[in-house]
């Protein structure tokens, strides 16, 4: 089962900032298990969807049997900053856009996201967790992230805050374009199927 999140893909793509706020986002999700009868699922989610699927570990823990967080790292700590991936989506100032941000805000349009959909998104307020508060989060959670990803920051300091946790990192691969890997796929299912998934985790 694959979910587009509010905003992207062929989910309601309103304008207003505040149907894109972090609980709104979560519930959707907790509402697509309860109306397909699922009790509990392993989450696989990708960049902002990461950070959704980070609130479920946090407040619906018992929905979740373990958690690929892609294309998510350190930022996970830190409140997201709109304005130069706004700036990137309306084409203005883009010489003070970083490369990383241009070319991540070039691909969501190009795959027939909605741009003021998007705009507003960015512009809801997301609550940040500390690194305190993944203590709680018992189940395992591989966080997968391209090597060439000048987005998200570190990794490890995720992993480091959780009980249960690993990186894998693929070269070659930025914030985006790791989505659509071979290896990752490879590696996400090995994940969730092992029975030592972390361990699993380390192995190429």
């Amino acid at each position: 089962m694959v979910l587009d999140s509010r905003g992207h893909g062929l989910s309601d793509r309103p304008h207003d900032a505040s149907a894109y706020r972090a609980e709104t986002m979560t519930r959707d999700v907790i509402e697509l298990l309860d109306c397909i009868e699922a009790e509990r699922a392993h989450f696989i989610g990708h960049s902002m969807g990461a950070r959704t699927a980070f609130d479920i570990a946090l407040h619906h823990s018992s929905r979740l049997v373990s958690l690929v967080a892609i294309s998510l790292g350190s930022n996970l700590f830190e409140a997201i900053e709109p304005g130069p991936l706004i700036k990137a989506f309306q084409g203005e100032d883009l010489a003070q856009v970083p490369d990383a941000i241009r070319r991540t805000a070039d691909t969501l349009l190009s795959i027939g996201n909605d741009r003021d959909a998007l705009i507003a998104c960015l512009s809801a307020p997301r609550p940040v967790p500390a690194a305190s508060d993944l203590r709680t989060i018992r189940q395992p959670v591989m966080l997968a992230c391209g090597d060439q990803d000048r987005i998200i920051g570190d990794p490890e300091k995720v992993v480091t805050a959780l009980p249960n946790a690993c990186a894998g990192v693929f070269p070659g691969y930025e914030h985006t374009d790791l989505l659509g890997s071979d290896a990752l796929k490879d590696r996400a299912v090995r994940f969730i199927s092992s029975t030592d998934p972390c361990e699993e985790c380390g192995r190429s």
